[in-house]
């Protein structure tokens, strides 16, 4: 089953099954119990859906590819600190946020990095994501945000609007704009239009936003670090409580995805993985046979 501690990321493949990484732990969710792969990942492994069927998984190996059944190395080798955020692109480039700074590109098996020399500036990579315009936008522990367009690299900081140093999720937004999750509130990047933040006055309770999401009808969920997950209302956040058993185990929120169903998965770094449905919050932990590794 799944193991009780905190869930590093939740993907729907393109045969929509749900996948999830928890430390060293790599799983599908099977009927209604989560499932162990034969994969044996190291901890902190990173995951992304596969645009050909199945998943990539990163970690401080190198990139794997991932079925149903089995896996096989695309790259393999050794990533030091290891990986920390991964992604595919539109053109099936697959990229790794390293956690010592900079991101690896692959391609074809081949492995270019990009980091520093290039311009992009700070530590551990805590997010990427592709617009609409095919730009690679990466969030950066103490270095704000980058994009990376062809051959260019900007940085957008405090002195772009960007109200945070961390940036620790980024989603696209269905008008081709950025929602970004960070450590000093929910901020929106619109371009020609700069960097707008959302506070408190929403009805946000916590400035720490550790996970975004805007689902296909265009509501935005947002989950915090502390303080639980909320979903837009109009103007304004209203919380979803999330029926954990422990008040600590609904407010802290690592992930966030929608299946082809429309269902809200959220992943939380004490209680396991719950499915939000029309039909109610379903929650998956030890009771379906998850094991307790504390």
């Amino acid at each position: 089953g799944l193991p009780r501690e905190a869930l590093r990321a939740l993907v729907v493949d393109t045969d929509d099954l749900l996948w999830a990484v928890a430390g060293d732990w790599v799983g599908t969710l099977r009927t209604s119990r989560f499932e162990r792969h034969s994969w044996a990942a190291t901890a902190d492994a990173a995951l992304a859906r596969c645009s050909q069927g199945g998943v990539w998984l990163a970690d401080k190996r190198g990139l794997a590819k991932l079925n149903q059944s089995e896996g096989a190395w695309v790259s393999k080798q050794s990533i030091v600190g290891g990986v920390s955020a991964l992604a595919e692109d539109r053109s099936g480039t697959v990229w790794l946020g390293l956690k010592e700074g900079g991101v690896l590109r692959v391609v074809n098996g081949r492995t270019e990095r990009i980091g520093n020399v290039e311009g992009m500036e700070g530590g551990e990579v805590l997010a990427l994501a592709e617009d609409m315009e095919q730009n690679l936008w990466v969030g950066i522990e103490n270095g704000g945000l980058s994009r990376l367009k062809p051959r260019v690299i900007d940085q957008l900081d405090r002195s772009s609007g960007l109200a945070a140093e961390n940036v620790f999720s980024v989603c696209e937004a269905g008008d081709g704009g950025l929602w970004l999750g960070t450590e000093a509130g929910l901020h929106r990047f619109q371009a020609g239009r700069g960097i707008s933040r959302l506070g408190t006055e929403s009805g946000l309770p916590s400035q720490t936003i550790s996970a975004v999401w805007e689902d296909r009808q265009r509501t935005l969920w947002v989950g915090t670090w502390g303080e639980g997950l909320f979903r837009q209302n109009g103007e304004r956040f209203e919380p979803v409580k999330l029926g954990l058993s422990l008040p600590e185990q609904d407010s802290f929120i690592r992930a966030i995805y929608e299946d082809a169903q429309g269902q809200i998965w959220v992943g939380t770094r004490l209680g396991g993985a719950v499915c939000l449905a029309a039909s109610g919050v379903k929650r998956y932990d030890s009771s379906m046979g998850m094991e307790h590794s504390d």
